[in-house]
């Protein structure tokens, strides 16, 4: 499938348990596949995330989102999908960590570019926080 390219938006707020919620935007150039079955967006991430060189691919099917991060620094897939858990790991490099992610909302606009995924997080079995993605895309 020929990749298109596109600008992404994206937003992140992580909420620690206890903590104070913590936010940050980027905007990146990146790729838009289309499948029969999903759509991929996949860009490069900078150091200004902290994990330059990582490939980061979203990958939106009707009912869930698939994030995966792929490179030195980073090999991770969560998946979410509303009502469900799903345990992966978070390979660092030097370690791995079990990461349990639980959707607690999954929202796909395509017509307007656009998703939303809010999900819980524990990292070996111990409740981490809340984290919320809002990405939009166009395409260049």
């Amino acid at each position: 499938m020929k990749a298109e390219r596109i600008w992404l938006h994206i937003r992140t707020e992580q909420r620690p348990a206890g903590e104070e919620p913590q936010t940050m935007e980027l905007q990146s150039e990146g790729t838009y596949r289309r499948y029969p079955d999903r759509i991929e967006l996949a860009y490069v991430e900078s150091a200004v995330t902290g994990l330059e060189g990582v490939t980061t691919t979203f990958v939106l099917y009707g009912d869930r989102v698939e994030l995966i991060r792929d490179g030195e620094k980073l090999q991770s897939q969560m998946v979410f999908k509303l009502g469900e858990q799903n345990d992966s790991l978070y390979d660092v490099g030097f370690g791995a960590l079990l990461i349990t992610v639980a959707a607690q909302r999954v929202e796909i606009d395509l017509a307007r570019s656009r998703f939303e995924v809010e999900y819980n997080v524990e990292v070996e079995h111990t409740y981490m926080g809340t984290n919320t993605y809002w990405v939009s895309f166009r395409k260049i």
